[in-house]
């Protein structure tokens, strides 16, 4: 029986690895074919080269884009899995504010982005953080921190009440039995959780396009799409710089799968 849905199974698995990949081996493929026939799709004979990779970081600010985006992904990612921490546990241990304030913080990743974002704008506008990397950042803990309560709040229903209470009676403080014995205890969900707002803080396109547009805080995905020009898409350049983005994550994906497949495991994101 096993053996029957083995062969049902991987076929299945590899159908659809298969599948999530191809957009981008085809992007790759586009970025080292030399520019004349990256127009062409079905130019299948061609001497690889790297011109498309050489342009995008000599010919233009390539590199500060990597940076904006690096710099608000970590700094979304460490603000979102402080605040998703102290809110998961007390709403898990206290059920703080009943569920109408737990829905409260879960609803900014109901609403489509457009609803929080124009208000954001106007309230930026006023304290002069338009073009800063502060209002990508602010933008993007708008997803950030209810992403990571929402994922942390099961990890600390399944510990048990007695490891911090044995902590406070050594001495600890609340703080210190949260951190220093709670979260070491769902190392893996806190590991996935920040891997989850990282790749979706690096990805984000709507928040830097709208609240800092200007070359000096504009992010990886903003970068890509300006390669749209009025001379026309250079598609070779934007394929490189798309795979110089996903590169990053595969490898991050790579080094912490088993941090992140034990999170998923365990918080029942994975059914």
């Amino acid at each position: 029986m096993n053996m029957r849905k083995n062969l049902i199974r991987y076929p299945l698995l590899a159908l659809a690895s298969i599948l999530a990949l191809a957009p981008t081996l085809w992007m790759f493929f586009t970025s080292i074919k030399p520019r004349e026939l990256a127009y062409q799709p079905d130019a299948m004979s061609f001497t690889p080269t790297l011109g498309a990779y050489v342009e995008v970081f000599t010919q233009s600010a390539f590199m500060l884009f990597f940076f904006n985006s690096l710099l608000v992904g970590i700094i979304t990612t460490v603000v979102s899995l402080l605040v998703g921490v102290l809110a998961a546990y007390s709403f898990a241990r206290f059920n703080t504010g009943g569920l109408k304030t737990q829905f409260g913080f879960l609803s900014a990743m109901i609403f489509p982005p457009v609803v929080i974002i124009i208000p954001m704008y106007f309230i930026f506008f006023e304290f002069g953080l338009i073009n800063t990397r502060a209002a990508i950042i602010l933008g993007h803990l708008t997803f950030g921190i209810p992403l990571a309560i929402w994922f942390l709040i099961g990890f600390f229903e399944e510990l048990p009440r007695e490891l911090e209470e044995a902590a406070m009676i050594d001495g600890d403080t609340r703080l210190e039995a949260i951190f220093f014995i709670l979260v070491p205890s769902i190392k893996e969900g806190v590991i996935a959780a920040g891997i989850l707002v990282f790749v979706l803080s690096w990805n984000n396109f709507i928040y830097p396009l709208i609240l800092a547009g200007n070359e000096a805080t504009r992010t990886l995905p903003i970068a890509v799409a300006n390669f749209n020009t009025f001379q026309g898409l250079l598609i070779s350049r934007m394929a490189a710089g798309i795979i110089v983005i996903v590169l990053p994550m595969f490898l991050l994906a790579f080094y912490v799968q088993n941090y992140l497949v034990q999170g998923l495991a365990k918080s029942g994101v994975d059914g």
